[in-house]
């Protein structure tokens, strides 16, 4: 789906069948294991000297991770591999080399924001049937190009969700920018704001929240 507008453009994210898998698959494994997956967003995909990608290839550094959350990253990246998310694992010394389906939006396993938006994208999809929701988008504006958690559409009016919070350009009256970590619940963990983390316990926190953005 394209959305052009004067000054920007909006191209959505169109999911495969491998990605609705994922998604599922990393929907669960935050629900079920919420501060495991905390762990593994923010201390091993956002961290450069953890994580090297390269078009559908991901490189892991085993080195420095603990035991216990060495088994738990074994036993959710074999489950990927059963789905087929991911095709082939090779270990080499400390490293561990990840053969991602080549349909695979890899944006999806890379971005903390993205896959820190999972719930809200569910709850979204069950607390607001008239909105069409996507999950994934690319703006570009000025020539830039920024990644979008969701993007709701109700009617003519755009909600673009950034995770990031880089986006601060006034847009026209049919777009609003939602800048997650400002609107949503925080909590601090290991240094991390876990913004999504208490909608695991309770879930009237989303209903807050999205009520006070009259949403």
């Amino acid at each position: 789906m394209l959305f052009k507008r004067t000054s920007y453009i909006i191209q959505t994210i169109e999911h495969t069948d491998i990605d609705d898998i994922f998604l599922k698959r990393a929907l669960f494994y935050q629900q079920t294991y919420p501060f495991r997956w905390n762990y593994f967003v923010y201390d091993i995909i956002h961290k450069p000297q953890m994580v090297y990608t390269k078009d559908s290839t991901v490189i892991l550094n085993l080195n420095d991770l603990p035991f216990k959350e060495l088994q738990f990253l074994f036993g959710m990246l074999k489950d990927f591999l059963n789905y087929q998310i991911i095709q082939k694992i090779i270990y080499k010394k400390e490293f561990m080399i990840l053969h991602f389906h080549q349909d695979f939006h890899m944006e999806f396993f890379k971005t903390p924001s993205i896959l820190m938006s999972l719930g809200l994208h569910q709850y979204l999809q069950e607390n607001y049937p008239s909105y069409t929701i996507y999950y994934g988008a690319i703006l570009t504006m000025h020539g830039e190009k920024y990644l979008l958690d969701l993007v709701l559409q109700k009617e003519t009016q755009l909600l673009l969700f950034d995770g990031t919070s880089c986006i601060d350009e006034p847009f026209t009256d049919d777009t609003r920018v939602i800048h997650m970590y400002h609107h949503f619940p925080t909590q601090i963990i290991q240094h991390h704001p876990i913004y999504q983390l208490k909608w695991n316990y309770n879930m009237k926190e989303y209903e807050l929240a999205l009520k006070k953005m009259n949403l």
